[in-house]
């Protein structure tokens, strides 16, 4: 009789083992230190929550990706329904409406699991860690650049450290760009408002960039540019806006000719191209692109919006999102990223395997001060509980007496490993 498998996961779920689990574990830590040191407080929100704070307002397009759970999903009353997270910004949003004070600003982080009803991405999971930064009660440039530099702080350092180097050249950090795409959501919106463009046609827009069809947004406008020569500039520039990419459109004519356009598009284009400029000063290391026509993030954010690649992975993305917490009775002004931590880990090369230190089995407790020691400077030992329990391959000595009765380390060998079997 055939035995059931009993070991496999739901389709697109994913456990971590060791290495990996480890890797990610550090990496949390290190960022979430890196968020502590500057004034960011670490909340932990519930996993599971009503289904209305998860998707609350602005936020409603995470509704699409919402587990629900089982037990009261057929519940008559639609408020009291739960679901499982797939997104900390609503929880954030929750929480700053509890504890913050009328215009104080307010400094969040935060890491966790979110469990998504489909992966956002062809190679991603329905349970990643997800690991971001809040700021909340500020609406000015100070507040964008803060966020901005704070997750550039924290992860250019880290894709670029030997630590994580390897032999490979393939696979080597330094061998992949480092892009950061900047966008605000505003400028579109503005055009669509300037062009008279309003209702269906509007939304088919936004549902067009959203996908990234853009090659299909000529052939919508082109007749209405064509019929209403009284706002033909307005919807021509529109038309235009999927090819206006890279680091130089700032210094482009359609730059010029957005800004005169409208005095609120240049006042956005002007706010965008001084964030632009202070983060490519910061960080010359950075490649960075501006994308008018990005509209990949959630429909909550309002106006800038950023997203961090290493090489061709989106590791990282966020934006502005004023107004968030008017679903709880406290809009806010707000701006915040978050991470995919899987996505960061295995664009990662891997580590060497952390050494440690093998203790034969017996050599307790005369060996324990020199344990203790180890220990406290960090140093990892391992001590067998068995006489035949092998030594794992990250050990690299093993701890010896020596005939004037002090503790040394020898290099682990398969020789000594049959010997302290034998022993």
């Amino acid at each position: 009789m055939s035995v059931e498998p009993r070991h496999f996961l739901p389709d697109r779920v994913r456990d971590l083992a060791p290495p990996a689990a480890e890797r990610l574990e550090t990496l949390r830590r290190r960022l979430l230190d890196h968020y502590l040191l500057r004034g960011y407080e670490f909340v932990n929100p519930p996993l599971l929550e009503y289904a209305d704070t998860l998707s609350s307002g602005a936020a409603s397009d995470l509704k699409r990706n919402l587990v629900y759970l089982a037990e009261n999903a057929d519940t008559a009353d639609a408020s009291a329904r739960l679901a499982l997270r797939a997104d900390f910004t609503p929880q954030v949003a929750r929480l700053d409406s509890i504890r913050a004070a009328p215009h104080q600003v307010s400094r969040y982080c935060y890491a966790g699991t979110i469990l998504l009803r489909q992966p956002r991405s062809f190679n991603g999971v329905r349970n990643p860690m997800q690991l971001g930064a809040e700021l909340l009660g500020s609406s000015g440039e100070l507040a964008d650049l803060e966020i901005l530099t704070l997750l550039l702080d924290s992860l250019m350092p880290l894709l670029e450290e030997d630590d994580f180097n390897c032999n490979d050249s393939r696979d080597n950090p330094h061998n992949r760009t480092k892009l950061l795409r900047l966008s605000d959501n505003r400028i579109i919106h503005q055009l669509c408002d300037l062009a008279q463009l309003e209702g269906e046609i509007r939304e088919q827009i936004l549902s067009l960039l959203q996908r990234r069809s853009l090659n299909q947004l000529a052939p919508l406008l082109e007749p209405r540019r064509i019929a209403r020569p009284e706002v033909a500039e307005v919807i021509a520039a529109l038309i235009q806006l999927p090819a206006m990419f890279g680091a130089d459109l700032i210094n482009s004519e359609y730059w010029a000719q957005l800004a005169g356009l409208d005095s609120r598009l240049a006042e956005m284009l002007k706010r965008l191209e001084q964030l632009a400029h202070t983060i490519a000063a910061a960080h010359p290391e950075l490649q960075l692109v501006i994308d008018l026509a990005d509209m990949s993030g959630y429909t909550y954010h309002t106006a800038h919006t950023f997203t961090l690649f290493n090489g061709h992975t989106a590791i990282a993305q966020g934006g502005r999102y004023d107004g968030i917490g008017s679903y709880f009775g406290y809009a806010r002004p707000a701006i915040g990223f978050s991470i995919d931590m899987d996505s960061l880990l295995f664009t990662l090369p891997q580590p060497p395997l952390t050494p440690c230190v093998w203790v034969a089995a017996g050599q307790l407790p005369a060996a324990k001060e020199w344990i203790d020691e180890a220990l406290a400077t960090g140093r990892r030992v391992i001590h067998a509980v068995t006489s035949d329990e092998q030594p794992p391959t990250n050990c690299t000595h093993r701890l010896t007496k020596t005939k004037q009765g002090d503790w040394e380390l020898q290099p682990i060998t398969s020789a000594h490993t049959r010997d302290a079997t034998q022993a």
